[in-house]
């Protein structure tokens, strides 16, 4: 063993410690581009999922605005009905029933304007 200490340069010590050296910063480099190459994925992954949410945000905003004048819709729907019910049970509520038409007209109106 101690032959082999001895027969040991100096320029064998360098070289040993240039390569060392180089696969230390080979290490430390690979390291940073593997931590560069995960970040990037994590990014695009959250992007996507951002995207997908904002969809669904708006795909639901979209249904609620549509339940919102479905019900509208209904409503003024049912009130004709009891307008007409009441006008047929009477023979003589036209003012209700003048009134109920001026509705139907402004809500036409407004699903025409987009409102």
């Amino acid at each position: 063993m101690t032959e082999f200490v001895q027969n040991i340069t100096l320029g064998e010590i360098a070289t040993f410690v240039v390569f060392i050296g180089g696969l230390y910063l080979g290490v430390k480099q690979l390291k940073k581009e593997l931590k560069e190459a995960i970040t990037l994925m994590l990014k695009e992954q959250f992007d996507s999922i951002d995207k997908k949410f904002s969809s669904d945000d708006n795909r639901i905003k979209a249904l609620e605005d549509q339940s919102v004048f479905l019900f509208k819709a209904i409503s003024l729907l049912l009130e004709d009905d009891l307008a007409i019910l009441e006008h047929l049970r009477t023979s003589n509520n036209t003012g209700k029933m003048a009134e109920q038409e001026d509705e139907v007209h402004k809500f036409l109106t407004e699903v025409k304007v987009g409102k």
